[in-house]
């Protein structure tokens, strides 16, 4: 239908008379330009996977990674200057198979090497270097990776976790101040899961926990236990996702289980209770879990996006900015999502919709204006005069 549309348009211009060579000229560039925002509305409509940090996302659109919002540390990899964010989506040029968000930075898969991009100045990189604004090559043979405030974690192709950045509650799952370069754990997981100041990993089908334990999110039983060290919570599990301070996991019996802190009720037990040190069963069956790096909790059922906890910003995307102790339907299908701070982004069928926090422009809406119900995500030439 899109080549239709510009064949139609083409044959149009053939037939008209102009004045003037530069009148023929600018009604050709519109039709260049309207082939362009097809076709660029079909890519972002195309959206594979999506990973937010604090003001910024990532997608990868066919194969190459697009970014949005802040540009404080240089983590959109766009190569502009600091002072330069964006406020809809910009291709970095970059292709990678995946990518996760810190809080200013950002860590990408790319034919089995980890990339990097953004702040370092807490050693997120693992190397040494100061931070980039454009995608970097370690050098590092990974499995898989996971981002999170101001550190991170790769599994090695030996199976390995290794761990570097911010260390400042034991998130590095080691004793000691922050690490500037990668060190190699003794624990083997399947994956891991990033938050701000923790961490959660299946390993054997269970769930285990490192760093910030200030509100029972390491599910000891306590929220005095450090968390410098990988410990089993004793839960067995398919899936883990996180909130600011929470933790999540879907049960080998499909239950949704929560943990940490309740404060804004986004554990989704009907109630905005302090917190909770072990796991604790909602009753509700999910077919995916999101991470969250604010407090409100997302889970998709149903094909579904349903979200409890705090709303301050409409980042639950139901038309008010009213908190909710409760797993509410948010007005949106949902194959995937990626949660920043007080912003949400979800992917469906039907393309990109937003809503939340947009003091960045992180959801690519073309302006800064924050949401409350879900906003349709267009092609950014929609957001620029002709």
């Amino acid at each position: 239908m899109k080549k239709n549309k510009k064949t139609i348009l083409s044959i149009l211009l053939s037939t008209l008379s102009f004045n003037s060579f530069a009148d023929s000229f600018q009604l050709q560039q519109y039709v260049n330009l309207f082939a362009i925002k097809e076709a660029v509305q079909e890519v972002v409509n195309t959206a594979s996977d999506i990973s937010c940090g604090s003001a910024h996302c990532y997608a990868i659109i066919n194969g190459t990674i697009w970014s949005v919002g802040s540009n404080s540390k240089g983590q959109l990899g766009t190569r502009a200057a600091s002072t330069v964010t964006s406020n809809v989506w910009v291709n970095t040029g970059f292709t990678a198979d995946k990518v996760s968000a810190g809080a200013n930075f950002g860590y990408a898969m790319k034919n089995g090497y980890l990339y990097v991009v953004g702040d370092n100045t807490s050693g997120q990189y693992g190397i040494d270097a100061v931070s980039l604004n454009s995608w970097f090559n370690t050098g590092k043979k990974v499995a898989d990776i996971a981002a999170g405030g101001n550190f991170g974690y790769y599994i090695g192709t030996d199976g390995y976790a290794y761990s570097s950045g911010n260390n400042s509650f034991g998130q590095l799952a080691r004793a000691g101040a922050d690490y500037t370069h990668w060190q190699r754990s003794n624990f083997r997981p399947d994956y891991i899961v990033c938050s701000y100041h923790h961490a959660y990993a299946l390993s054997g089908g269970l769930v285990y926990s490192a760093g910030e334990n200030t509100y029972g999110q390491l599910a000891v039983g306590n929220t005095n236990t450090s968390g410098n060290m990988w410990r089993t919570t004793g839960l067995a599990a398919t899936a883990i996702g996180t909130a600011l301070f929470s933790g999540y996991a879907i049960g080998t019996d499909g239950n949704l289980m929560v943990v940490g802190s309740n404060g804004s009720g986004e554990l989704g037990l009907g109630t905005s209770n302090s917190y909770y040190t072990t796991w604790t069963n909602t009753g509700i069956k999910p077919s995916g879990i999101t991470r969250s790096l604010n407090s409100t909790g997302y889970i998709i059922k149903n094909q579904s996006l349903y979200a409890s906890g705090l709303n301050n910003y409409g980042q639950i995307g139901n038309g008010t900015t009213t908190n909710t102790t409760n797993f509410v339907y948010t007005g949106i299908l949902a194959t995937k999502a990626g949660i920043g701070m007080n912003s949400a982004t979800a992917i469906n069928d039907q393309g990109m919709f937003s809503t939340g926090l947009n003091s960045s422009g992180q959801l690519a809406l073309g302006d800064n204006t924050n949401r409350s119900s879900w906003a349709k995500v267009t092609s950014p030439f929609d957001n620029q005069s002709n």
